[in-house]
């Protein structure tokens, strides 16, 4: 990756937070008109938008923010948030988050963002042209040096290339958390620093000590480009002039004077590095292959400590064996502390996916989000997108009424859906709820009896919670008809189908008539997985331990034929039972008289999975299939074991449905 590919990402990274975090804000500004909390936050936000994004050369992106938080001015003098004011701010959080994925898929902006951009710019400035405010977002140095500047050019030593600065910072520098004085001494280069006022002092009676009237001139011995990196965050409050004397050195892009940024005292005092996320995938990938070369050690030694007699050497390698798979999992664990992230940035994207698929149903809902901060792998919060965008789809699709339908319940019209996340111990568990009509537990069986799911006998059987749970079978749909949302099958499977892929699980609590709530839990990090390893046909796979119930020997007389399929009692439970031979298409073969069996949850409640034997447990990463497995129905993926065999993890209850 280029440096200035790294940069950019950077932008990408931090723009995507700030407009989550601008989303949350105007939400609870629209709940709350009187919220001037979130109306600074939001003022923030927009703010420091637009410093990043002058710094790209981005000026029509860059002016559309500008006109934005002039917008918010009226707000914050005391103006009321109108539906229009609300509206204009939502589309301009849009079309710099669509900008922003322009720009991440190395394009340059079409004709129709553009347009949309100008629009939104002209609408927030009042009907005026906005030219003026596209034209001067980005600053840029006069060809003239004003008398400002000459006058600090006199401390310019000789020979020497400096950059003189006026630094007028807004008069609510305060309450926006800006420091003035310590934006100047951070600058690269620091030369000269003079502190003034901006015009008269006033009269002693009109003397607001929160009001700050301060005038900056500074002057730095840095390239031009990294002082304006340095103030991208007030890139509207300064003039920056470059004074050249003989040659001027210039960097040679965006990164070096990045880099010189970094090495001033604010980041220096942090003590921080900001590290690609590429670079720390392959560190993790490594991490990876040495637990596997660990594993094949412990294969070798327990080969070794088979032929020899026990004694000192072997106590000795057990004892090193012992110290390396400790240091190993640590290590381990560190890399994967590095890579965790909030879920601000995942859930910033929702509100507008919400808001459009709840117009489109012509639906009213309130969209709430809460636990933003939780942190995760990056590479979970990176899959979770398509589940949780699933998850509130059919929320609005399927669970949340009409307006007049919530009219005639006593239900508020506008319906509320929740997004939230919370740590659960070494889990982090995420909530969808909504407050619409629940899953009705009768019509699930009978749609699923109606598509061949289950059978008439299996689905009587099932109790209430079991049978909420028939919405995860592979094909189930309540929907009569195709629509944009549902109607083609493909469902809540996924959802579940992507979560064990993850190491997680998903959870109903239904309450009918009254709302649903899906929870998923997760690793909160990447942990390695743990597998039990069966055999079934001459062949060894791998089942994830937590998809395990218990493991137990069954007695071939306690089986019972029930019209195709077998069945046994255990606890007064009535449990099908299948064979894993039968389930790979490995052939058949005649039971033993004693057999093992492992249960498992599925749609139709708990299940026995018969195998020939069971083995020993594993741990070790799991990988994602790919080429003809890919896709493959049933198999989450695959992991080394010790003799560098390859092993198959199942997914037991997905195969079985």
């Amino acid at each position: 990756m280029t440096d200035d590919a790294e940069l950019l990402e950077a932008l990408l990274v931090e723009g995507r937070d700030l407009v989550g975090r601008a989303a949350e804000d105007l939400a609870e500004l629209a709940r709350g008109p009187d919220a001037r909390e979130a109306l600074d936050g939001l003022f923030r936000s927009l703010h420091t938008l637009k410093g990043s994004t002058a710094l790209f050369d981005l000026p029509v992106l860059t002016g559309l923010l500008h006109a934005a938080e002039s917008r918010l001015e009226g707000l914050r003098d005391g103006g009321g948030l109108d539906d229009e004011t609300a509206g204009d701010i939502t589309g301009v959080l849009d079309v710099t988050e669509t900008w922003f994925d322009v720009l991440e898929a190395g394009s340059e902006p079409g004709a129709t963002l553009l347009q949309a951009a100008a629009a939104l710019t002209v609408r927030l400035a009042g009907g005026a042209p906005g030219r003026d405010c596209l034209e001067n977002a980005v600053p840029k140095s006069p060809v003239n040096i004003p008398t400002w500047a000459a006058a600090l050019a006199r401390a310019q030593a000789p020979g020497e290339a400096v950059v003189a600065v006026r630094y007028r910072p807004d008069a609510e520098a305060y309450f926006r958390g800006d420091d003035p004085l310590a934006v100047a001494h951070a600058l690269p280069g620091l030369r000269a620093l003079e502190v003034g006022l901006d015009g008269a002092p006033p009269p002693k009676a009109a003397y607001d000590p929160f009001h700050c009237r301060l005038l900056l001139h500074v002057l730095c011995a840095a390239p031009e480009a990294a002082v304006r990196a340095a103030l991208r965050l007030v890139s509207d409050q300064v003039e920056v002039v470059r004074l050249d004397a003989g040659e001027t050195a210039e960097p040679a892009d965006l990164a070096e004077a990045a880099e010189e940024v970094e090495a001033g005292p604010l980041r220096a005092a942090a003590q921080t590095a900001r590290v690609s996320t590429a670079r720390l995938d392959d560190v993790a990938a490594l991490i990876d292959e040495l637990v596997i070369a660990k594993n094949a050690l412990d294969h070798a030694a327990a080969q070794l400590a088979a032929l020899a007699p026990p004694g000192a050497a072997a106590r000795d390698l057990a004892l090193r064996q012992a110290t390396l798979d400790r240091l190993v999992s640590d290590l381990h664990g560190a890399v994967g502390d590095l890579r965790m992230v909030s879920l601000r940035g995942l859930f910033g994207r929702f509100p507008r996916h919400v808001r459009e698929a709840a117009a489109r149903l012509g639906k009213t809902v309130d969209f709430q989000t809460a636990g933003q901060d939780v942190a995760l792998d990056k590479t979970v919060v990176d899959a979770l997108f398509e589940p949780l965008l699933h998850l509130l789809r059919n929320a609005l699709d399927h669970g949340v009424e009409a307006p007049d339908e919530r009219r005639g319940a006593g239900k508020p019209e506008a319906a509320r859906v929740r997004l939230a996340a919370y740590p659960a111990g070494e889990a982090v568990v995420i909530e969808v709820s909504d407050d619409g009509r629940g899953v009705d537990p009768a019509a699930v069986r009978d749609r699923a009896i109606e598509r061949g799911l289950v059978d008439e006998a299996t689905a009587g059987r099932l109790s209430e919670a079991e049978a909420a749970e028939l919405i995860f079978a592979a094909g189930f749909s309540t929907a009569r008809q195709v629509g944009e949302f549902s109607g083609r099958g493909v469902g809540m499977d996924s959802v579940r189908a992507a979560l064990a892929g993850l190491g997680g699980r998903v959870d109903l609590d239904n309450r009918p008539g009254e709302g649903l709530t899906v929870r998923l839990t997760l690793p909160a990090r990447t942990v390695l997985a743990r597998v039990l390893v069966v055999e079934a046909g001459g062949e060894r796979f791998g089942v994830p331990l937590e998809a395990v119930g218990e493991t137990h020997r069954v007695r071939a007389d306690e089986v019972t034929a029930i019209r195709a399929g077998r069945a046994y009692v255990r606890r007064d439970q009535v449990i099908p039972i299948l064979r894993l031979r039968a389930l790979l298409g490995l052939g058949e073969a005649p039971d033993p008289a004693v057999f093992p069996v492992l249960t498992v949850t599925a749609a139709g409640g708990a299940l026995g999975v018969q195998v020939d034997a069971l083995g020993e447990r594993l741990e070790a990463p799991l990988r994602p299939t790919s080429g003809l497995l890919k896709g493959f129905r049933g198999l989450l993926g695959s992991m080394l074991q010790g003799d560098g065999r390859i092993l198959l993890v199942l997914n037991l209850a997905e195969m079985a449905a």
